[in-house]
C-alpha cells in the first residue's frame, strides 16, 4: 500500500488534496552505518505517514552488518542506495541529497522516529516558508530544547537530525563540508548559508523523537569535537580585523566551560586538533559579514534562548548544593 502511494506521487508531478493545495514533493533521506535495529524502527514509522514522501531514499554509509539484507527484504519500496565505505555523516549526507529526485529533501536521523503527520506538518512548512533555504526541526531527548519550549521563526542553527533542505540551494553552495569531523557541519553550512542571504526557519511542530542506541558518547568527546569546530570555523569565515577578540572571547567562553565540567584535558586536545587543520581552514577562508557574526549569536528564537537560561541556573543551583 505504501509502495503504491509513493509510485503515485512520484508519477503525478504535484499533489491536489482535496483543499486545492498544492503540496510541495518530498524526498526523505536516512543515511545509516551499522544500525539496523535502530533503522527498522525509523522506517516502520516513515511506513505509518499518513502522507507518505513522494521518495524515500535509505543511504546505507560503508555498513558491514545485515543493514542492507534487511531493507531489501522487509522494505522494497525504499530506494536503497549502498555506498562501497563510510563517507561520514556529511559526506553520506551530501551524496544522498545530490541523488535525491525532489527539490525538497528531509533528512532523518537513522536512531529516531516521527509521529505519523511528520511529512504532513513538513510539506505546512514549506508553504509557511517558500523562501526557506532549509527548515529546521526539533528534536524530543533528554539533550535538546523540549519542542513545546521553541517558537516559529528565523533561527541560524539547525539540528541536521530533523530537517527539510531546498537541495538547489544546498548545493549551491556546496553542500556540507567533509573536512572529517564528527559534529558541527551544520554549523558550518548555517554561515555560509546566512552570508549569501539565505534563510534557515524553525518550526518546532516538526519533532523527531531520538532514540539514541548505546551509550551517549562521554561529553569528553564531544566538548573535544565543538572546540575543533569552533576553532575551525572561525578561520575560516570570521574576518581579520575580528578575529581575534573573536577567537579571545571563544576561548574565554570555552575555558569556563571546561572548568565547570571538569574536562580542561579536552579542551586543549581540542584546540590540537584544530590547530593541525588550521593551514586547511585559513587556505578556505572566506570571511563573512559582520551581521552574519551578529546573527551567529543572536538569530535564536526566543524561547530557546529562554531554556538555555533556565537550564544554565538549574545546573548553577545543583552546583552551589553539591558543596553545601
Amino acid at each position: 500500500m505504501v509502495a503504491g502511494s509513493i509510485q503515485r506521487n512520484l508519477d503525478s508531478g504535484v499533489r491536489l488534496p482535496s483543499d486545492g493545495v498544492i503540496q510541495a514533493r518530498i524526498s526523505v533521506l536516512v543515511l545509516t552505518h551499522n544500525r539496523a535495529v535502530s533503522l527498522d524502527r525509523c522506517l516502520a514509522s516513515l511506513a505509518r505517514q499518513s502522507e507518505p514522501p513522494d521518495e524515500l531514499i535509505v543511504y546505507v554509509n560503508g555498513s558491514v552488518d545485515h543493514t542492507v539484507d534487511h531493507v531489501r527484504t522487509h522494505y522494497p519500496w525504499v530506494r536503497l542506495i549502498e555506498a562501497d565505505r563510510n563517507f561520514g555523516a556529511p559526506g553520506g549526507k551530501n551524496r544522498g541529497i545530490i541523488a535525491s529526485r525532489h527539490e525538497w529533501v528531509m533528512c532523518v536521523d537513522d536512531d529516531g522516529t516521527l509521529p505519523a503527520d511528520a511529512i504532513a506538518r513538513a510539506r505546512a512548512a514549506i508553504r509557511r516558508h517558500p523562501d526557506a533555504a532549509i527548515i529546521a526541526g526539533a528534536v524530543r531527548d533528554s539533550f535538546h530544547p523540549p519542542p513545546e519550549s521553541l517558537v516559529e521563526g528565523p533561527t541560524f542553527v539547525f539540528r541536521g537530525g530533523i530537517c527539510v533542505i531546498r537541495r538547489s540551494i544546498f548545493l549551491k553552495q556546496g553542500g556540507y563540508h567533509e573536512d572529517g569531523l564528527r559534529e558541527g557541519e551544520e554549523g558550518e553550512l548555517s554561515f555560509r548559508l546566512h552570508d549569501a542571504g539565505e534563510y534557515v526557519y524553525l518550526c518546532p511542530d516538526l519533532v523527531l523523537d531520538h532514540h539514541m542506541e548505546g551509550a551517549r558518547p562521554p561529553y569528553r568527546v564531544v566538548f573535544r569535537s565543538s572546540v575543533r569546530q569552533a576553532l575551525l570555523t572561525s578561520l575560516r569565515f570570521v574576518p581579520i580585523p575580528a578575529l581575534a577578540p573573536w577567537l579571545g572571547w571563544k576561548l574565554c567562553s570555552y575555558i569556563i566551560a571546561a572548568r565547570r565540567r571538569d574536562c580542561l584535558g579536552a579542551l586543549f586536545l581540542g584546540i590540537w586538533d584544530g590547530l593541525r587543520l588550521a593551514s586547511v581552514a585559513w587556505n578556505e577562508r572566506k570571511p563573512v559579514q559582520y551581521r552574519t557574526l551578529v546573527a551567529s549569536r543572536w538569530y535564536l528564537p526566543p524561547r530557546e534562548n529562554r531554556w538555555r537560561a533556565d537550564r544554565r541556573e538549574t545546573r548553577l543551583r545543583a552546583g552551589e548544593h553539591e558543596t553545601r
